[in-house]
């Protein structure tokens, strides 16, 4: 049984496909629903997750919470404890950077400088306070991901995204950089995620931070399109460097 916080779109929306397509039986949070939206103001909705985690083979129960009410929150946990007794996923996937860090002007503010109730507990201390209670706690990032804005950004959809690319070298059409040939599905990072679920050994990766691509290299599993995009690696290896590569070769 797994919980996606912030499922609506984006990562969260790809890891809860990816969980269905494993089978779970996902909650699947976010405040944009078919009667309200967000802020945001965009169309898609954590009942359209739902619905997908369903189709892709689990069961998707879809919950409208703003993870910033404290109540809230605490009858989420209550729901959950009485409709299905435990958790064994948990994602944190909600982002409201500009809630909780300010805007642009503060964002290299270090943490130690700001306020306990706009900051977030991180990967590494949640995995001390866990371990003794056999669960780990992992920080995963995807590399470039075309969410549904990143997407709408480039005037592509997810079935066109190298439209973007090659628009681009051709010197019209949407004009996305070069190394969006390495960009990634949002079903990728959450492939990464039921792997390293699935994963007995998983207590291996406890405190760490990763993502998508390395752990695709270490569990090989691929993005919808049946590659393997790496763009840190490629950023480590190649951009870093000053070197020139063919992106196909982090794919």
């Amino acid at each position: 049984m797994a919980v996606v916080a912030g499922a609506t779109r984006g990562a969260g929306r790809g890891i809860a496909a990816a969980l269905g397509e494993a089978g779970a039986t996902v909650v699947c949070t976010g405040r944009t629903t078919r009667s309200s939206r967000s802020e945001y103001n965009r169309a898609e909705t954590i009942e359209e997750t739902a619905e997908l985690v369903t189709r892709l083979g689990g069961t998707g129960i879809a919950v409208a919470v703003d993870h910033l009410d404290h109540d809230r929150v605490n009858a989420l946990a209550h729901q959950i404890r009485t409709q299905h007794g435990h958790v064994d996923v948990l994602v944190n996937n909600i982002w409201g950077g500009e809630l909780l860090k300010g805007g642009p002007a503060q964002w290299n503010t270090p943490i130690w400088k700001l306020d306990l109730d706009k900051g977030l507990r991180l990967a590494f201390s949640q995995g001390h306070e866990l371990e003794a209670y056999g669960a780990a706690a992992v920080a995963i990032t995807p590399g470039w991901l075309r969410s549904e804005m990143m997407l709408e950004n480039f005037g592509v959809s997810e079935e066109s995204w190298r439209d973007a690319i090659d628009g681009a070298r051709a010197g019209r059409g949407p004009s996305a950089p070069p190394d969006f040939a390495l960009s990634e599905s949002p079903r990728y990072v959450g492939r990464a995620v039921v792997a390293l679920a699935s994963d007995p050994d998983r207590a291996r990766w406890n405190k760490t931070s990763v993502s998508s691509g390395q752990l695709a290299r270490e569990y090989g599993f691929t993005d919808v399109d049946g590659s393997r995009p790496d763009i840190w690696r490629y950023i480590e290896q190649v951009r870093a460097r000053g070197l020139h590569a063919n992106h196909d070769d982090y794919r």
